[in-house]
């Protein structure tokens, strides 16, 4: 399997503490069938911005290391930004990392507020830069709890959509766990991947998530979450993001209710 969004880094954002946690992030990775995972540190514009640079050695520090110690693992490259009307700007300045160094950039939007007024045109801007935002977690937005409807908009506008295997599995609340269900269910769902942080602070098991996923909603299915559609983020190739099912509102307001 490859994950593709993971704080697993030394020392550099709100993940791993030290390199000990990083490896035990590591050994936990592998063994849940993990073979790749790109580091995705916050870049926070004016609050935590994750240095490119240093993204690029500890990457490489965390490779060496996993070498020497028999650790069946490649660790790639990539930011999470969190959004702002300057993210275009900023990759064109060059402090920004995508995935894996491909088209694929990841994106966090604003937890618990609406969403911003500026998305549409910011997403606009950076597909005419041949970039395609992936948007992680939705699930945990406040703004998708309310209206998981706004997910069509997202893949509409040229959006991929990551959710967490934690969200899945109940980690953030049965609210979150029931949104993140409810966007599997309607096609809503490009990729699923650990949104790991710490031992001390926050890990999930991506392999166990495969599994329940797999049991409710088929191999095929969940192969695409998983193995291929990462694949293809990090190989830079297209993913057929299909059809997503809109929630018709007599659905939706029961949802609510429940």
């Amino acid at each position: 399997m490859y994950d593709i969004h993971c704080h697993i880094l030394p020392d550099i954002d709100d993940g791993a503490d030290d390199i000990n946690d990083s490896r035990q992030l590591c050994t936990i990775a592998v063994n849940q069938g993990i073979n790749t995972i790109i580091a995705t540190p916050h870049f926070v514009e004016n609050e935590m911005e994750s240095d490119k640079n240093e993204v690029i050695e500890k990457t490489s520090l965390l490779n060496e290391d996993c070498i020497k110690r028999d650790v069946s693992l490649t660790i790639l490259t990539g930011m999470e930004i969190y959004f702002s009307p300057n993210i275009v700007e900023l990759y064109e300045k060059g402090v920004l990392l995508t995935l894996n160094n491909t088209k694929y950039i990841l994106i966090e939007l604003p937890m618990y507020s609406q969403l911003p007024p500026y998305f549409e045109d910011v997403i606009f801007h950076l597909k005419i830069k041949g970039l395609i935002p992936v948007l992680a977690h939705p699930e945990r937005y406040k703004c998708v709890i309310e209206e998981p409807n706004l997910v069509c908009d997202f893949i509409e506008s040229g959006c991929v959509i990551q959710v967490n295997c934690g969200s899945i599995d109940g980690m953030f609340g049965k609210t979150v766990q029931k949104t993140a269900h409810t966007l599997l269910k309607h096609n809503m769902v490009h990729i699923i991947a650990s949104d790991n942080h710490s031992i001390s602070k926050r890990v999930s098991f991506l392999g166990n998530t495969f599994n329940t996923v797999s049991e409710k909603y088929g191999h095929g299915f969940t192969d695409n979450l998983f193995i291929n559609n990462p694949l293809k983020i990090i190989k830079g190739e297209t993913i057929e993001t299909g059809k997503a099912v809109k929630i018709k509102k007599n659905l939706f307001k029961f949802w609510h209710v429940k």
